[in-house]
């Protein structure tokens, strides 16, 4: 999923309808979740019954179709042209710029604003805000890395639990395929029905909030699995639907923090840093994945049953302090462009 693919999403919103962001954003999520199901379900059994050739072959098909479907619609979008093509500074320029000036930097100055006068100050301050928001999003870096653990601790933890799950008996490894079908049959739920309630109870329904609550639920999947992994160790055959439900709060705060992520980081990014900003979110989760076997190997409580699914819990719990902290701090900005479908700024 490119980062301009996020960027171009939201740049079909303008302050009118920009209400509607978290919604559309939510469909967006859907639709890869539903893709990839579908995808995990279809390929293994085209691999095997049909080869390589067919089972590679098809989603390569499907990819060129939606490719000219997309095309097809080309003349109904809102069309925001790269900003780069007309010579702006990117976010790394002036970035580096500033490392490598930084005995420059002066008393209450940003580390950015030492390239005022080689940069443009709208350049500047466009860099400075995606460095804002890349604080903000450094914290979420831990929530992927626990969340990966889904595919290592959790499904060794499932190997040794009871795995009829109302009559049907399961492969440990198949408890993690939940994942996406719970995030479909989530989103709706909560874009249709948990955030209008919250929001009629009197409490305002933020981006930031939504992250926060959901990296502690996060937190509380682990400390459920750890106490799981408590009944396993007195000899207690535990079901794996007790695990699942683990799941259910795992995905439930994926869906709060990855959703919302998206919409955030498009609305906070000047037009200059969209694709930049994206990419940032993406980035995420990539050094989570990378993360994932280094907090593994420093785990001191590894291979030691609950122990070390607790150090994971108050790992993630730390983390959302830290990530809260940040938010608290972070001064709220809105950048929606305002285009007809079809137009395109005349200035860039």
């Amino acid at each position: 999923m490119p980062p301009c693919v996020s960027a171009h999403v939201g740049d079909q919103f303008n302050d009118k309808n920009k209400h509607l962001l978290d919604r559309v954003y939510s469909y967006f999520y859907f639709s890869i979740n539903f893709g990839a199901f579908f995808s995990t379900l279809l390929t293994p059994w085209l691999l095997i019954k049909y080869g390589a050739a067919l089972a590679f072959g098809i989603p390569g098909v499907l990819m060129a179709i939606a490719t000219f479907v997309f095309w097809l619609g080309r003349k109904h979008y809102v069309h925001v042209p790269p900003t780069g093509k007309d010579g702006a500074a990117g976010f790394m320029p002036i970035a580096l710029y500033s490392l490598r000036n930084i005995g420059k930097k002066k008393a209450g100055q940003e580390l950015f604003d030492v390239a005022k006068g080689k940069f443009t100050t709208e350049e500047v301050e466009a860099s400075k805000a995606a460095l804002s928001i890349f604080k903000v999003f450094a914290a979420v870096t831990v929530f992927w890395a626990l969340f990966d653990q889904t595919g290592s601790s959790w499904t060794l933890q499932a190997e040794k639990m009871d795995l009829n799950f109302f009559g049907i008996q399961m492969i440990a490894s198949q408890v993690q395929a939940a994942n996406p079908i719970m995030v479909m049959a989530l989103i709706p739920v909560f874009t249709f029905g948990l955030y209008p309630l919250v929001e009629k109870l009197g409490y305002k329904v933020t981006p930031l909030r939504k992250m926060s609550v959901g990296m502690l639920m996060a937190g509380l999947s682990f400390v459920m699995v750890g106490m799981i992994e408590r009944g396993l160790e007195a000899g207690i055959k535990v079901n794996i639907g007790w695990q699942v439900l683990a799941y259910l709060v795992l995905t439930c705060s994926e869906v709060m923090v990855s959703i919302t992520g998206l919409e955030f980081a498009y609305t906070q990014a000047p037009r200059s840093m969209k694709s930049t900003i994206m990419s940032f979110w993406l980035l995420t989760v990539a050094f989570g994945n990378m993360l994932a076997g280094t907090i593994a190997q420093f785990n001191v409580f590894a291979g030691q049953g609950s122990k070390e699914f607790f150090f994971y819990a108050g790992l993630m719990m730390v983390t959302s302090v830290i990530f809260v902290w940040a938010a608290s701090r972070y001064k709220v900005r809105s950048f929606i462009e305002n285009l007809r479908p079809g137009a395109i700024p005349e200035s860039v």
